[in-house]
């Protein structure tokens, strides 16, 4: 197990802050619809399991939401990293759509923090980003799924294949659906490690 600690000072604070209140808001409003009360306790979390990774996140369900409640913004956030495991409660408003849903929940904050970084990842790595760092090329093909309708594009075929901690994209790759690869879990974890290597 590994706790990641994401200070006001990371590049990805604004980013995580605004998803887990997102996340946190999700789960409170389904499990109110689901059995009519929602009342979470410090140290409840949500469980994300990642579909590449093998690893699944915990992001917290209380705290978020009292925050913003009292107009305050959390000095830290600290999400915990574990290899993943069958889950110990699934809901039975888990859904494909809702799935879907949790995918698609990440794009803006994934789309932001890549765009706000890249010129970091430029002057680190260069304008060539097939030299880029294996996350950051990562980063790119992600980012460009999902500002190409959820599938892998690729204008160049002739990109040599991309490998982040074994996970393989090429171009044989094209047109393909992004969460048949990444789930929100995966992205989320590959933003992290986005995140340390520029620091």
């Amino acid at each position: 197990m590994e706790e990641i600690i994401i200070s006001k000072s990371s590049r990805c604070y604004s980013e995580i802050d605004s998803l887990i209140i997102v996340m946190a808001a999700l789960s409170l409003s389904m499990e109110y619809k689901h059995s009519g009360k929602a009342n979470y306790n410090p140290g409840d979390y949500l469980v994300a399991e990642g579909l590449s990774t093998g690893k699944m996140v915990r992001l917290p369900l209380y705290g978020p939401i009292e925050a913003v409640l009292i107009n305050r913004k959390p000095d830290q956030i600290t999400l915990t990293v574990e290899k993943k495991s069958p889950p110990t409660v699934r809901y039975e408003t888990y859904t494909d759509a809702l799935k879907q849903t949790i995918n698609y929940i990440i794009t803006p904050y994934f789309v932001t923090f890549y765009e706000n970084n890249l010129n970091y990842a430029i002057n680190k790595f260069g304008s060539d980003y097939s030299k880029w760092s294996g996350v950051w090329r990562m980063g790119w093909v992600v980012r460009n799924a999902l500002s190409h309708n959820g599938k892998i594009f690729f204008k160049n075929l002739k990109t040599p294949d991309i490998d982040w901690n074994g996970i393989i994209v090429t171009t044989s790759f094209q047109h393909k659906p992004i969460h048949e690869i990444f789930s929100f879990a995966d992205i989320l974890l590959l933003m992290l490690e986005m995140e340390a290597e520029l620091n």
